[in-house]
């Protein structure tokens, strides 16, 4: 159940000095490939310390799953997570257990909402990332995946991606800091856009 993302990147630029700055950039992709697991995971770095901030990334898929054991979520962009049998439903309320897809033990729920706990590998020009390192994990996500695939990128990650690739090739927003420790003038390339495309292998 891999999954790959591939990026399209366009440019416009007035200014050709820009270039040679670009293609250090695209050379060493790791600073967005960080981004984007820390977004993808928990919504961004900002949203691990500030209270009563809503939930993104993988922390709100599974909040969204709160109280659908009996009709199943519908992801924008992602998978559908299906509804459990009566039976299942039952079993869990015999052993007060929350009435929470994908949420019994809560290992599941807590191996794909922290860093460390699902394998990650990232080079200049790749990343892989979010197949729990349990091994009772694994199986668990295994054995689920045709009902609820659990591991997914839905509109708003992709929109994420998108923009977080954008960032990095413009140093702005979270990369900011970036071009002053670089040491290279205000401006952007007007514009780095990051166009997607992105699927199950």
């Amino acid at each position: 159940m891999p999954g790959f993302v591939t990026f399209q990147i366009d440019l416009a630029t007035t200014d050709i000095h820009f270039f040679p700055e670009i293609e250090k950039r695209l050379k060493d992709m790791t600073p967005a490939f960080d981004a984007i697991i820390e977004e993808w995971t928990y919504g961004g770095p900002s949203l691990r310390i500030a209270e009563g901030t809503a939930p993104r990334g993988n922390v709100q898929k599974f909040m969204l799953s709160r109280g659908k054991e009996g009709t199943g979520i519908d992801f924008p962009g992602g998978p559908h997570w299906w509804g459990l049998a009566s039976g299942t439903m039952a079993r869990k309320r015999s052993k007060y257990l929350p009435d929470w897809l994908m949420v019994e033990t809560g290992d599941t729920l807590v191996a794909l909402t922290n860093r460390g706990l699902f394998e990650e590998h990232i080079s200049p020009q790749s990343a892989e990332f979010g197949l729990p390192l349990s091994d009772r994990e694994r199986r668990i996500v295994g054995y689920q995946w045709e009902n609820r695939q659990a591991i997914f990128l839905g509109y708003a990650d992709q929109m994420m991606i998108r923009g977080v690739t954008s960032d990095y090739l413009n140093l702005g927003g979270q990369f900011k800091r970036m071009k002053f420790e670089m040491g290279l003038e205000q401006g952007d390339i007007r514009k780095a856009e990051a166009r997607l495309q992105w699927g199950i292998a």
